[in-house]
């Protein structure tokens, strides 16, 4: 099983073992950088995220203007998807440019003020069940090993 999101879930252990919350539970920069670490790690994702105009790049600078380090207001978001949608080949159709399974059909959108705001919400809702899942499977282990490191500390001593 994937260790990468280990120190996020310490982090917020207390909410997510003690206080039973999950990540809707949590500030939406929790969980932006919850989704961050999900697609940088698992970009086989972005199949499921992005509609099929984006190039790979695409995919990961656009991860990273919605959630990651760079995240950035509609403006830039809705420049790339547009570039994408013109870039495309002309045997492409509307649905390979404005279309993925997150998202759903997204042309309208893409014109809004706060179009990047949409796009959070959607890949969000979208990815939510795979991340609280994830979360809940790792906290056993996480704290069984916190407890074996303990004993092995005790018996050193």
């Amino acid at each position: 099983m994937s260790r990468f999101m280990d120190d996020f879930i310490w982090a917020y252990m207390d909410d997510f073992a003690y206080r039973e919350l999950c990540l809707r539970d949590l500030d939406i920069e929790v969980q932006n950088e919850a989704v961050w670490l999900w697609l940088v790690h698992y970009t086989s994702w972005h199949v499921d995220i992005y509609p099929a105009s984006f190039t790979t790049h695409a995919c990961t600078l656009v991860t990273d203007l919605l959630f990651g380090p760079l995240a950035e207001k509609s403006k830039t978001v809705t420049t790339i998807y547009n570039k994408m949608a013109d870039e495309c080949p002309d045997s492409y159709c509307d649905d390979d440019k404005y279309l993925s399974e997150a998202m759903g059909f997204f042309k309208d959108e893409v014109a809004l003020d706060n179009f990047a705001d949409i796009c959070r919400e959607k890949i969000f809702d979208y990815l939510e069940e795979s991340l609280d899942d994830h979360i809940l499977d790792r906290i056993p282990n996480l704290l069984l090993q916190n407890e074996e490191k303990e004993y092995n500390h005790e018996d050193k001593i």
